[in-house]
C-alpha cells in the first residue's frame, strides 16, 4: 500500500452512499461543490470549499474551510481534528466514514499519470473533475458514466440495502379528513380467538424484528424463559376469553418528496444519528423503519417538534419519539421540512429524548423475555385460574387494558403508565398465567 494511508472515506449516507475514497499519503483532499474538486458534493448544504482532509504517513486530519454550515465529527462541530478509525464526518447531507481499505488501489502508471479508479464514476464536463456516481434513479437507470480525466474518484462499492416504502398520497397529519376516526367503539367478542385487526408487526418491544439478535446477548423471544417463571404451555387452553382488537386511530401519511439522505442503523447508530441532527440544528422529517414499524421525527433548528409512530396519531409526540429512539436497526432517510401546519406541536431537546430512550431500554432489557412480541395476540385463558383479587391496581388496570384490546400497541397507546411499568405489568400477567399469548 506503498502511498496510501490503508484508510478510505466511505459515504454512508446521502446522494453517494456505498462510494469510497482511498486515502493517499501526505496529500491534501478538498471537498466542496467546487466542479475543479476532487470530492464534489453538489448540494446547497455544501460550501463551494468546504472541508479539507489532510494526510501523512500515520495519520489523517479533517479541517473545516470556515463553512456556512460547518463541518461536524462524531456530532461535534470542529475546526480542525485528527480522525480516528470509525469516526464519522458530517458534510451537509453525506456522512462519510472513516474505514480501512482492503480495495485493489490504483496502480501508478510509467509516465507519471494520475492514479486511475475501476470503475470510473461520472466526471463533469467542464473540469474533469471526478464526482462519485449517483445512486439508481426512479427508474433503476444509472446517471451516464465519462471516461476518467485522471482525478482520483470515489469508487462504487456495492452495498444491499432496501428501499423505505413508498409513501402513499395523503394529507398532513392534523386533516381532519385523514384522520380515520372510528364512528363507534369496538364490541368486545367473547368467543374464540379473534385476530388482531392492528397492523402486522414483526417486531419486539424494543422496535426490533423478531428475528434479530438481541444486543445484550442472544435472540430476542427465543429460547426458554428465565428460571423464575413458569414454562409456557405448548397448547392452547381449552377456551381463549378474547377482546375485540382496538384500532387506534390513524393519519394518512404525507408526501415527502425526495430524501435528502439516506442510510442503515448499521452503518450509523440512531443514537449518533440524532447527536449530528441536533448539533447541526438541522430541519427536516426523520423517517426510520425496521422493517415492522414505521416513525417519523419532524425536526427544526435539531429540536422534535413532532413525532409519528404507525401513524397512530393520538399518541403523543413525546412517548412516541422514545419509542422510536429504541429502535436498534432499520433504515433511514432524511427529507425536506414538512411544508404543512403541524397540530399540538412540541419543542424537545433531542438529546434529552435519546438519553431518556437509553434508560427505558435498559429498564425493559431485565424482564424483556417475559414481553409477547407484538405479533402475537393477547387473551384471557377460561377458566381463569389465578385469582384477580391478588392483583394491584395497576395490574388490574392492564388486564382490564388487554381484556378490551387483546394487543400489545393498542395497550401501549392507551396505558396511562409508562412504557416501563406497561411492559413490567405484562410481564407480570404473563408469567403468573392471568394473560396468554398466541
Amino acid at each position: 500500500m506503498s502511498g496510501y494511508t490503508g484508510y478510505a472515506l466511505r459515504f454512508i449516507s446521502g446522494k453517494y452512499q456505498g462510494n469510497e475514497f482511498p486515502l493517499k499519503a501526505d496529500y491534501e483532499v478538498i471537498l466542496g461543490r467546487g466542479s475543479e474538486l476532487e470530492i464534489v458534493l453538489m448540494e446547497d448544504m455544501v460550501s463551494r470549499h468546504h472541508a479539507k482532509i489532510i494526510t501523512g504517513s500515520d495519520y489523517v486530519l479533517v479541517q473545516d474551510l470556515g463553512s456556512t454550515n460547518g463541518t461536524f465529527v462524531n456530532g461535534e462541530r470542529i475546526r480542525k481534528i485528527r480522525l480516528r478509525e470509525g469516526d464519522r464526518i458530517l458534510i451537509g447531507t453525506s456522512i462519510l466514514k472513516l474505514v480501512p481499505y482492503e480495495g485493489e488501489l490504483p496502480v501508478e502508471e510509467p509516465a507519471q499519470q494520475a492514479p486511475k479508479m475501476l470503475p470510473p464514476p461520472s466526471s463533469s464536463p467542464s473540469s474533469g473533475a471526478l464526482i462519485p456516481p449517483a445512486l439508481p434513479s426512479s427508474t433503476g437507470q444509472l446517471g451516464p458514466a465519462a471516461p476518467s480525466s485522471g482525478s482520483l474518484s470515489a469508487m462504487s462499492v456495492p452495498t444491499a440495502t432496501k428501499k423505505l416504502p413508498a409513501f402513499g398520497a395523503g394529507q398532513s397529519p392534523s386533516s381532519p379528513s385523514s384522520m380515520g376516526l372510528p364512528s363507534a367503539p369496538p364490541s368486545l367478542d367473547f368467543g374464540p380467538s379473534s385476530s388482531s385487526s392492528m397492523p402486522a408487526s414483526n417486531a419486539d418491544p424494543f422496535g426490533m424484528p423478531a428475528s434479530s439478535a438481541d444486543p445484550f446477548g442472544g435472540p430476542l423471544f427465543d429460547g426458554p424463559p428465565p428460571a423464575s417463571s413458569p414454562a409456557p404451555s405448548t397448547a392452547p387452553p381449552a377456551a381463549l376469553r378474547t377482546g375485540s382488537p382496538t384500532q387506534l386511530p390513524k393519519c394518512e401519511r404525507p408526501e415527502l418528496g425526495q430524501p435528502l439522505m439516506t442510510g442503515t442503523l448499521a452503518e450509523t447508530p440512531l443514537s449518533e444519528l440524532i447527536d449530528l441532527f441536533a448539533n447541526s440544528r438541522r430541519n427536516g422529517v426523520l423517517v426510520i423503519d425496521n422493517g415492522a414499524q414505521h416513525g417519523r421525527l419532524h425536526l427544526r433548528d435539531g429540536r422534535l417538534i413532532y413525532a409519528v409512530l404507525d401513524d397512530y396519531y393520538t399518541i403523543e409526540s413525546r412517548p412516541s419519539a422514545i419509542r422510536i429512539l429504541r429502535w436498534q436497526e432499520g433504515q433511514y432517510a432524511l427529507y425536506a421540512p414538512f411544508d404543512q401546519a403541524i397540530q399540538e406541536e412540541t419543542n424537545e431537546d433531542l438529546n434529552m429524548l435519546l438519553q431518556e430512550a437509553r434508560r427505558s431500554f435498559d429498564a425493559i432489557k431485565k424482564f424483556h423475555q417475559d414481553i409477547p412480541p407484538s405479533t402475537q395476540s393477547l387473551s384471557i385463558p377460561v377458566p381463569l385460574e389465578s385469582p384477580l383479587k391478588d392483583l394491584r391496581p395497576a395490574h388490574l388496570e392492564m388486564f382490564q387494558l388487554i381484556l378490551n384490546t387483546g394487543d400489545i400497541n393498542a395497550v401501549l397507546g392507551l396505558s396511562t403508565l409508562g412504557d416501563v411499568e406497561t411492559y413490567q405489568n405484562i410481564a407480570f400477567l404473563v408469567r403468573q398465567q392471568y394473560i396468554y399469548a398466541h
